[in-house]
Protein backbone atom coordinates (compact mmCIF):
# COMPACT_ATOMS: atom_id res chain seq x y z
CA UNK A 1 0.00 0.00 0.00
CA UNK A 2 1.35 3.39 -0.98
CA UNK A 3 1.15 6.40 1.33
CA UNK A 4 0.66 9.94 0.02
CA UNK A 5 0.99 13.34 1.64
CA UNK A 6 -1.02 15.66 -0.60
CA UNK A 7 -0.14 19.34 -0.74
CA UNK A 8 -2.90 21.76 0.09
CA UNK A 9 -4.78 23.14 -2.94
CA UNK A 10 -2.88 21.00 -5.48
CA UNK A 11 -4.77 18.18 -7.24
CA UNK A 12 -3.42 14.68 -6.66
CA UNK A 13 -4.27 11.54 -8.60
CA UNK A 14 -3.69 7.93 -7.66
CA UNK A 15 -3.97 4.68 -9.59
CA UNK A 16 -3.07 2.20 -6.85
CA UNK A 17 -5.14 -0.74 -5.62
CA UNK A 18 -5.19 0.86 -2.21
CA UNK A 19 -3.54 3.86 -0.60
CA UNK A 20 -3.38 6.04 2.48
CA UNK A 21 -3.58 9.79 2.19
CA UNK A 22 -2.24 11.75 5.16
CA UNK A 23 -3.42 15.34 5.15
CA UNK A 24 -3.14 17.70 8.13
CA UNK A 25 -4.18 15.51 11.09
CA UNK A 26 -6.37 13.19 9.01
CA UNK A 27 -5.95 9.84 7.31
CA UNK A 28 -8.03 8.95 4.26
CA UNK A 29 -7.93 5.26 3.30
CA UNK A 30 -8.68 4.50 -0.34
CA UNK A 31 -9.42 1.00 -1.65
CA UNK A 32 -10.08 -0.09 -5.25
CA UNK A 33 -13.79 -0.63 -5.98
CA UNK A 34 -14.18 -0.76 -9.79
CA UNK A 35 -12.73 0.17 -13.17
CA UNK A 36 -15.21 1.72 -15.56
CA UNK A 37 -15.03 0.79 -19.26
CA UNK A 38 -13.63 4.22 -20.19
CA UNK A 39 -10.63 4.03 -17.85
CA UNK A 40 -9.57 5.58 -14.55
CA UNK A 41 -10.15 3.81 -11.25
CA UNK A 42 -12.94 4.17 -8.71
CA UNK A 43 -12.40 3.75 -4.97
CA UNK A 44 -14.14 3.24 -1.65
CA UNK A 45 -13.11 5.84 0.92
CA UNK A 46 -12.75 5.56 4.66
CA UNK A 47 -12.03 8.62 6.80
CA UNK A 48 -9.83 7.55 9.70
CA UNK A 49 -10.38 3.96 10.76
CA UNK A 50 -14.17 3.68 10.72
CA UNK A 51 -16.03 6.38 8.75
CA UNK A 52 -16.90 4.75 5.40
CA UNK A 53 -18.15 7.19 2.77
CA UNK A 54 -21.35 5.86 1.15
CA UNK A 55 -20.22 7.04 -2.29
CA UNK A 56 -17.34 5.95 -4.52
CA UNK A 57 -14.74 8.41 -5.78
CA UNK A 58 -12.50 8.63 -8.81
CA UNK A 59 -8.79 8.57 -7.96
CA UNK A 60 -7.98 11.52 -10.21
CA UNK A 61 -7.92 15.19 -9.27
CA UNK A 62 -8.49 14.90 -5.51
CA UNK A 63 -7.99 18.29 -3.87
CA UNK A 64 -7.35 18.88 -0.17
CA UNK A 65 -7.47 22.36 1.39
CA UNK A 66 -7.78 24.46 4.57
CA UNK A 67 -6.40 21.60 6.72
CA UNK A 68 -9.85 19.93 6.84
CA UNK A 69 -11.57 19.72 3.45
CA UNK A 70 -11.32 17.46 0.41
CA UNK A 71 -12.97 17.70 -3.01
CA UNK A 72 -13.64 14.38 -4.77
CA UNK A 73 -15.22 13.43 -8.10
CA UNK A 74 -17.90 11.05 -6.87
CA UNK A 75 -20.51 8.55 -8.05
CA UNK A 76 -23.13 6.48 -6.25
CA UNK A 77 -21.84 3.09 -5.13
CA UNK A 78 -21.90 0.39 -7.84
CA UNK A 79 -22.21 2.94 -10.67
CA UNK A 80 -19.86 4.84 -12.99
CA UNK A 81 -21.92 8.00 -13.29
CA UNK A 82 -23.23 10.55 -13.29
CA UNK A 83 -20.21 12.18 -11.69
CA UNK A 84 -20.83 14.79 -9.02
CA UNK A 85 -18.25 16.61 -6.96
CA UNK A 86 -18.51 16.25 -3.22
CA UNK A 87 -16.93 18.40 -0.53
CA UNK A 88 -15.82 16.35 2.48
CA UNK A 89 -15.26 17.93 5.89
CA UNK A 90 -12.62 15.57 7.31
CA UNK A 91 -12.86 17.15 10.77
CA UNK A 92 -16.63 16.84 11.16
CA UNK A 93 -16.98 13.54 9.21
CA UNK A 94 -19.59 14.86 6.80
CA UNK A 95 -19.91 15.66 3.12
CA UNK A 96 -21.99 17.82 0.79
CA UNK A 97 -22.98 16.95 -2.78
CA UNK A 98 -22.35 19.92 -5.07
CA UNK A 99 -24.87 19.00 -7.81
CA UNK A 100 -22.41 19.03 -10.67
CA UNK A 101 -18.99 17.87 -11.83
CA UNK A 102 -16.39 20.50 -10.93
CA UNK A 103 -12.81 19.45 -11.54
CA UNK A 104 -10.97 22.76 -11.17
CA UNK A 105 -10.79 25.41 -8.45
CA UNK A 106 -10.69 29.06 -9.43
CA UNK A 107 -10.60 30.38 -5.85
CA UNK A 108 -10.18 28.83 -2.40
CA UNK A 109 -10.91 32.17 -0.74
CA UNK A 110 -14.38 33.36 0.14
CA UNK A 111 -16.24 32.71 -2.00
CA UNK A 112 -14.92 29.33 -3.11
CA UNK A 113 -15.30 29.09 -6.89
CA UNK A 114 -15.23 25.73 -8.64
CA UNK A 115 -15.23 25.24 -12.43
CA UNK A 116 -16.29 22.39 -14.68
CA UNK A 117 -13.77 22.07 -17.49
CA UNK A 118 -16.41 20.02 -19.34
CA UNK A 119 -19.26 22.55 -19.35
CA UNK A 120 -17.53 25.78 -18.27
CA UNK A 121 -20.09 26.09 -15.46
CA UNK A 122 -19.02 27.69 -12.20
CA UNK A 123 -20.14 26.75 -8.69
CA UNK A 124 -19.83 29.58 -6.19
CA UNK A 125 -19.87 28.65 -2.50
CA UNK A 126 -20.36 31.80 -0.45
CA UNK A 127 -20.71 30.00 2.89
CA UNK A 128 -19.59 26.40 3.42
CA UNK A 129 -21.88 26.14 6.46
CA UNK A 130 -24.94 26.77 4.26
CA UNK A 131 -24.38 23.54 2.27
CA UNK A 132 -26.61 20.51 2.88
CA UNK A 133 -24.31 18.24 4.84
CA UNK A 134 -24.63 14.45 5.14
CA UNK A 135 -23.03 12.72 8.13
CA UNK A 136 -20.60 9.93 7.24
Amino acid sequence: MNTYYPDSKIPIGIWDGEAKMHYANFTVNIEFAAEPPFGDLIYRVKIGEDKLLNRWIYGRAMIFFDDRYALFESVEENTFGPINTILVDLHENKYAELDGWYDKVKSFDKPIILISSHSGEEKIIEDINSLSWIII
